[in-house]
């Protein structure tokens, strides 16, 4: 099954980043998880969430529909998956570029929730999340905010 076919035929409403230190997950990222089922995920609050209709004031509100990109590449430890997430947001620049400022360096997971109700996770490798941001300060300003990563598993579902 192709998860990624799968996502392009959602509609993505809430992108949710983790800190890694916040993870309850009781497997390392180095392992490829094909499904991921149970309890809570994260503890605390995502360092950033970014939805197609906030649910609170700490949430930003993304202009157009987000894309996910993925490429996969054969190493010596396995197949490894690329992310490529970009998402535009036009109100709260400075907002995503603070978050975007408390998380660098740091290692990331990603949270997607999609309009069916279903939630996919790339659990990224330590050392691979790249957040930026790409901004454009006009009369209309807005930024793209860019968050690549690496993982040993395509998409994980997750399934309560």
């Amino acid at each position: 099954m192709n998860e990624c076919l799968e996502l392009q035929d959602k509609t993505l409403v809430r992108i949710s980043l983790y800190l890694a230190s916040q993870s309850l997950i009781p497997l390392p990222a180095s392992i490829s998880i094909p499904r991921i089922s149970g309890g809570p995920l994260f503890s605390g609050s995502p360092a950033l969430v970014l939805a197609s209709s906030p649910r609170n004031n700490t949430e930003l509100r993304y202009t157009s529909a987000p894309t996910v990109k993925t490429s996969q590449s054969n190493q010596q430890a396995g197949v490894i998956y690329a992310f490529d997430v970009q998402v535009p947001v036009a109100l709260n620049v400075d907002a995503v570029q603070q978050a975007v400022d408390t998380v660098l360096g740091k290692d990331l997971h990603l949270l997607l929730d999609c309009s069916d109700g279903s939630q996919y996770l790339i659990y990224a490798l330590p050392n691979t999340a790249q957040p930026s941001v790409d901004d454009t300060r006009s009369a209309s300003p807005s930024a793209t905010l860019k968050v690549a990563l690496k993982s040993c598993s395509h998409l994980i579902p997750v399934s309560a």
